[in-house]
């Protein structure tokens, strides 16, 4: 906060003078080391002293505010001083000119104080003024250490929550970015900031909105978030979002802006793959129902349609029998009543062994699926072979339960859709692991577009498969082309 005298001045001027992006700077260090500012007219006069100068200068504002600053230094400064002020308010540059000096200055207690000291002119309505900002220069290499130690903390930050920042100047284009907006946007060390480069980066979908929201922002002299894509110079895209503030001169005009900029890619990529696996999980349980409806239609049409119609044969075989008594039974009778029950038991054995035959826990999943291939083979006539004939140690149930699912499933679909003449079937124990692989050279099809990520084309079969072995910890991969057949390996932890 700047003290400066009554006497009708515009302290508020001195307040707004220098408000730059190099200033901004500067403010941001006052932090790290007492940053003294005084404000003096274009004699030398000082009008406006903040709190770090009366201390660094051992005197309140009272003993400052109306004294020519070079009678505060040591009398062998003054000449200096003096020589460098007027070669300021010579200088043809327009607006601003600069310029630094190492001075002392008597402290009231006698001691002789250094300071390093940064001396600005600055072109004002009111005329010239001159802004001094000055530190101690026996605390400043401590102070610089601390600031070095606070910038790699800094960018550790930055580092670590993918966030860099950013400070451009509207009036030079000149753009000053943090190393982790650097990395953000994938740009080497050695390559300059350039402002047009990074405006370039923007994706071409969203540099419009850009444009608009920058318009916007100088028009109205106000921040604003922004979110879109960025395109690095090796082509690859980033998700960012941030927030970008103004900064004006000293007419209350915006001439610049400071900003952070956040890479969101991976959240973008985590929010995906969480709306993806809740669409699968929608998908899982709609075939779900879909499949416990058709298991039961399925089981209802088998005892309607097969085991009600041959108990209903049988039982009026039986009613007639009754009535004509036992002298008249039939033996051609007696033979077909005998061979329905002997379908009706046939029947209903496959039942029982569809659901879940009972040498899967009997015997466990070599014995299971080796009786299954053999089984399937001999209903539907295709060749099929089982090379898994080496012991294997029992797994646990979830595990056998889980392959031999799989197996069910992916030799249904053989026997569905491939027309394979031939499909071999391997089960083995490798390094704790029990691998399953089903092959056959049928008409295959186009893994892309059968996708095992729940796609609207994928299949349901290959789905089940993949949750079914996810289930259990093991892995699936799908190997197929069209024409050149399909293979399957289903991978499980054998513990």
């Amino acid at each position: 906060m700047l003290k400066s005298l009554g006497r009708g001045r515009r302290s508020g001027t001195s307040a707004r003078v220098g408000c730059s992006v190099g200033e901004s700077h500067a403010a941001a260090a006052t932090g790290v080391a007492p940053l003294g500012t005084i404000i003096a007219d274009g004699r030398g006069v000082v009008e406006a002293v903040n709190r770090a100068a009366e201390v660094l200068l051992g005197r309140n504002g009272g003993q400052i505010i109306g004294r020519e600053l070079a009678l505060l230094l040591a009398p062998s400064c003054r000449e200096t001083f003096r020589r460098a002020m007027a070669e300021l308010r010579e200088s043809n540059a327009r607006g601003r000119s600069e310029t630094s000096l190492a001075l002392q200055a008597c402290h009231p207690d006698g001691r002789m104080l250094s300071f390093n000291v940064a001396i600005s002119r600055l072109a004002t309505a009111e005329g010239d003024k001159f802004h001094f900002g000055f530190v101690d220069a026996e605390a400043q290499p401590a102070a610089f250490e601390r600031l070095q130690l606070r910038e790699r903390q800094l960018e550790q930050v930055q580092r670590l929550g993918h966030i860099g920042h950013w400070v451009v100047d509207l009036r030079s284009a000149s753009y000053e970015g943090s190393e982790g907006l650097r990395r953000i946007f994938g740009l080497p060390k050695h390559e300059p900031w350039n402002y047009a480069r990074v405006l370039e980066a923007i994706h071409e979908e969203d540099r419009e909105r850009g444009r608009e929201s920058r318009r916007r922002a100088i028009a109205e002299g106000r921040g604003y978030d922004f979110a879109f894509r960025i395109r690095r110079p090796d082509g690859s895209v980033r998700h960012v979002e941030g927030r970008t503030e103004p900064i004006f001169d000293t007419d209350g005009a915006v001439c610049g802006f400071f900003g952070v900029t956040r890479d969101i890619t991976d959240r973008m990529r985590a929010n995906a793959e969480q709306r993806e696996l809740a669409a699968r999980l929608r998908t899982l349980s709609r075939r779900l129902l879909e499949v416990r409806e058709e298991e039961r239609r399925q089981l209802a049409h088998t005892l309607h349609d097969e085991l009600g119609q041959s108990l209903t044969v049988l039982k009026f075989g039986i009613d007639i029998a009754r009535q004509r008594g036992a002298k008249a039974l039939d033996p051609k009778w007696l033979n077909d009543s005998v061979e329905i029950l002997d379908d009706m038991l046939r029947q209903l054995r496959d039942l029982a062994l569809d659901l879940r035959p009972p040498i899967l826990d009997q015997l466990g999943l070599q014995s299971a699926l080796q009786w299954y291939v053999s089984r399937l083979a001999e209903r539907t006539g295709i060749n099929m072979q089982f090379y898994g004939l080496q012991e294997i140690k029992r797994a646990q149930p979830e595990v056998e339960t889980a392959c031999y699912r799989i197996a069910q499933e992916a030799l249904a679909n053989v026997v569905r859709h491939s027309r394979a003449r031939l499909v071999e079937v391997d089960l083995q124990s490798i390094r704790d692991m029990i691998i399953l692989s089903i092959r056959d050279d049928g008409v295959g099809f186009d893994v892309s577009r059968q996708s095992l990520v729940g796609s609207a084309n994928t299949s349901f079969g290959l789905h089940g498969m993949e949750e079914q072995a996810l289930l259990a910890g093991g892995t699936l991969v799908v190997d197929a082309a069209p024409g050149s057949g399909v293979t399957i390996i289903a991978s499980f932890p054998h513990q």
